[in-house]
């Protein structure tokens, strides 16, 4: 049996996608550009079936930045029976198409697992989807692989199959209590150096590892603990274990760790023997965490700090206490005010992260979160768009009140397109709302730092994260100022020009020509027209059509400038245009609708 696990490309125009590893499966930013999340599900779950005896293949073909047609080829090299990809709610469209391509030439069985709302709906609608897995997957997978041959899966838990012309979802399956019984996910076969989620600018390379799964705390919109963990648990790892893999991969060259747990400060016990573990075994490395803000303490925070902690995540949302309650955050806003304090007071560098949207948010909300992130004024901070994933219960709440405003999965990205609004706020709100926030921050970075000079800043760089990471940085920084300046020069000239708010802006709606082919010799047809006289078109203009090549740059061109909308047509009909679906996929690629007209001949239910 030879399985392959895949975590698929995810590339959208310009942008690139993470999914895998990640809690947020979203496009990135350009100030993102370094963010890189370990698949750990993926990971664990190859090395489980490795140590039962499968032969496997993992590929991360968004850590190795791969092109699709560069996936598709190791696959066909490979040959698996069975392929296991990685999906997520935002990436869902793309994650179909490349599972649709992958059926055409191979005779694998599909499996999709990950942090989406798995359902018996999703295999009806696709029929190449063979099988689905819900909730942590790795024990699930390995029972599968197992009783493929037999196909009797009626007692697989965690699984959705199809049988016969039926698709049955299976009752889920408990959780797996003793994590130390699953092996290290490590393997030389990903890119392990490549991976990096470094907080507080902690050195690299960085190994990402978990000392726990799970949370137990209940946020509606946290969509791990409702998707993968459901219902809300917390396990965790010895402490011998969690260390042991520690000193391997500090052993394997790794400079940090990042522990990229739910919540990893759970317990005050078990992080001072966790602490105290590291100091005996003089790790030695800096390591950073995310952290839950109010259950820290003095004693915990200078454990921490004495075994080597760097660096931690906070995650705040809002300054608002009602809207922490109302989305059961249970979280007491002076507490974390206090605790942000002093982790930064004990050289404990802070980032914090908020979200904007969550139910009762006002412009004011939104103000007042800014104005306590400028107070923090920690390393740090991040500024997203509340997005309900299905599944959660955040989604639920919205959709039963009649404030989700889009059904399309791709929208749900949560770094540019609010799909919510409330009876205070439009979608548009909630956007500029980030835009105007991040904006805020580096303007007070920018003031935070003048009283440094540049050299200064780039010797600290330099020290903290080595030559390759700090040339990178200040490149990245440099380009990133001149964009800045260009687009407000322009924007700036045009708006006053023009005396309008919307600046650049293309046509909202367009009509393409694709194709003067036609199936058909209609006699009402305006080629047939008396009026053309002469100017009847010939043999030769009935032939005449785009090339793909240069609708796509047309489309490509038109999604650039805003276009909203576009219309396919031409002097025949367009389903005789060869590429037209590739066409029609481009388009919603491009979060454009389409229309067609045609004179339906061709159509079919197919």
């Amino acid at each position: 049996m030879r399985v392959m696990l895949i975590n698929p490309p995810w590339i959208m125009e310009d942008k690139k996608g993470v999914r895998a590893g990640s809690r947020w499966p979203h496009l990135k930013a350009p100030e993102e550009e370094d963010y890189m999340p370990f698949p750990f599900y993926l990971a664990y779950a190859n090395k489980l079936l490795k140590h039962n005896g499968f032969e496997t293949r993992i590929i991360d073909a968004i850590a190795e930045d791969l092109s699709f047609m560069a996936l598709y080829d190791r696959i066909k090299k490979f040959s698996p029976d069975l392929i296991v990809l990685e999906i997520s709610t935002p990436s869902l469209h793309n994650d179909l198409m490349i599972i649709k391509t992958i059926k055409d030439f191979s005779d694998a069985n599909i499996v999709v697992a990950g942090m989406a709302y798995l359902d018996e709906n999703l295999l009806k609608k696709n029929n190449e989807i063979d099988f689905a897995l819900f909730g942590e997957y790795e024990l699930t997978l390995l029972e599968l692989v197992k009783k493929l041959g037999t196909n009797d899966f009626n007692e697989v838990k965690g699984l959705i199959y199809r049988e016969e012309d039926r698709v049955i979802k299976n009752s889920e399956r408990p959780l797996h209590k003793n994590l130390d019984e699953l092996p290290w996910p490590y393997t030389e076969e990903l890119p392990m150096k490549k991976y990096h989620d470094c907080p507080g600018g902690i050195p690299s390379p960085s190994a990402q590892i978990w000392a726990s799964r799970g949370c137990p705390f209940t946020c509606t919109f946290c969509a791990w603990p409702q998707l993968m963990y459901n219902p809300h648990s917390y396990r965790t790892r010895s402490v011998k274990d969690f260390v042991d893999e520690i000193e391997f991969l500090k052993n394997k060259g790794f400079k940090s760790f990042y522990v990229d747990d739910d919540t990893f400060n759970v317990g005050k016990k078990r992080m001072l023997e966790i602490c105290n573990e590291i100091r005996i075994r003089k790790i030695n490395l800096p390591w950073a965490i995310m952290a839950r803000v109010d259950l820290m303490d003095e004693e915990i925070l200078r454990a921490m700090k004495e075994s080597g902690l760097y660096a931690l995540k906070y995650g705040v949302e809002s300054s608002s206490q009602k809207l922490l309650d109302a989305c059961d955050k249970r979280l007491d806003i002076k507490k974390a005010e206090e605790n942000i304090l002093l982790t930064q007071k004990l050289g404990i560098k802070v980032h914090l992260t908020f979200t904007f949207g969550l139910p009762g948010e006002t412009k004011q909300t939104i103000q007042d979160t800014i104005n306590f992130a400028l107070r923090m004024n920690t390393e740090s901070a991040q500024f997203s768009i509340t997005t309900p994933f299905p599944g959660t219960k955040l989604y639920k709440e919205l959709k039963e009140s009649s404030n989700l405003v889009s059904t399309n999965l791709t929208d749900y990205d949560g770094n540019f397109k609010a799909v919510i609004k409330n009876e205070n706020l439009t979608p548009e709100d909630i956007e500029n709302a980030v835009r105007e926030a991040y904006d805020v921050w580096i303007e007070h970075k920018k003031k935070r730092n003048e009283k440094k000079t540049a050299i200064t800043i780039f010797k600290e760089c330099l020290t903290e994260h080595g030559l390759a990471y700090t040339l990178k940085k200040t490149a990245f920084r440099i380009i990133n100022v001149k964009k800045k300046r260009f687009r407000r020069k322009i924007n700036s000239g045009i708006t006053n020009i023009c005396k309008i708010n919307t600046s650049l802006a293309g046509p909202e709606y367009v009509t393409i020509d694709l194709t003067n082919k036609c199936n058909l010799n209609c006699i009402a047809c305006w080629t047939f027209s008396p009026l053309l006289k002469d100017n009847k078109p010939n043999k030769e203009w009935f032939k005449q059509e785009l090339s793909y090549e240069k609708t796509a740059k047309l489309i490509n061109e038109l999604a650039s400038i805003g276009t909203k909308e576009v219309r396919i047509t031409g002097g025949g009909e367009p389903f005789m245009h060869k590429d037209i679906f590739k066409i029609i996929e481009l388009i919603k690629s491009k979060r454009m609708k389409c229309d067609i007209t045609t004179n339906f001949t061709l159509l079919n239910k197919e």
